[in-house]
């Protein structure tokens, strides 16, 4: 499952995408469009309240849903 929380947490940090990728086992694509989404909806680290990865993916992709969340 793609840490959202984590890469937003990097990301903030300033690392750079491939570092990110690296330290979070995803690729940079999925990195990439994770931090694109997130600017596209105004979400950045430090996040507000406590959200989870689940809450995170429907905020950064919507109906857009992956595998990993079919099974669940």
């Amino acid at each position: 499952m793609t840490g959202y929380r984590e890469i937003l947490r990097l990301c903030g940090q300033g690392l750079g995408r491939r570092g990110i990728a690296a330290s979070c086992n995803c690729s940079r694509n999925r990195v990439s469009k994770v931090l694109t989404r997130a600017a596209e909806v105004g979400l950045s680290w430090p996040l507000k309240g406590d959200i989870t990865n689940g809450e995170l993916h429907e905020l950064l992709f919507g109906g857009e849903c992956s595998l990993q969340y079919r099974r669940q």
